[in-house]
């Protein structure tokens, strides 16, 4: 017998249905067009459920900006590469929006994913190896980047007064924490 679930999701595509334990997942990117855009998902005991369930933003590290999302990418996949072990993967468009997405920093980005109460957490990683990286890590790289977004300085960041900022760059202040204005 075969099962089926079928429902719109309206403003959403490239989706992507997960079994983590005992949940089905549903993940998505927000439609577009070829630039950037936040990943969704949803999350049920059973996939007809999922349907029902509430839209939920993939969490990301560093957190989602106004004018970065998703790291900078369209999501495309949530891969499991062993036990307890998670990648997402997202897309570049330098071809088809060479405005938006430099060429030089590749088509694809993988990142590790951490699961914490059932919540996708995704981690930015400058380099890592799968056979060695420590998945239950909560931390994402500092990285330095010159691109999309920025004056023609390197971004720097740097700690004051527990605030982040980055030389360079914009940034601007949550009432509660700051971060970088444009991060990938």
């Amino acid at each position: 017998m075969q099962r089926r679930a079928k429902w719109n999701w309206p403003n959403r595509e490239a989706f992507e249905v997960i079994k983590k334990g005992r949940y089905y997942y549903i993940f998505a990117s927000e439609t577009a067009g070829w630039r950037q855009s936040r990943t969704w998902y949803r999350r049920s005991i059973s996939l007809k459920n999922l349907a029902r369930a509430s839209d939920k933003e993939v969490v990301m590290h560093p957190q989602n900006t106004k004018e970065i999302k998703s790291m900078g990418t369209q999501f495309r996949i949530m891969m499991k590469v062993g036990r307890g072990k998670w990648l997402f993967g997202g897309s570049h468009h330098p071809d088809e929006d060479p405005a938006n997405f430099d060429r030089r920093y590749g088509r694809n980005i993988f990142a590790p994913v951490r699961f914490i109460r059932g919540v996708p957490n995704v981690y930015w990683k400058n380099q890592f190896n799968l056979e060695t990286y420590q998945f239950k890590a909560r931390t994402f790289d500092e990285h330095h980047h010159k691109g999309y977004g920025h004056s023609h300085q390197p971004c720097h960041t740097h700690v004051q007064d527990d605030c982040k900022f980055a030389v360079g760059c914009e940034w601007k202040s949550d009432l509660q924490s700051c971060f970088l204005k444009y991060i990938y």
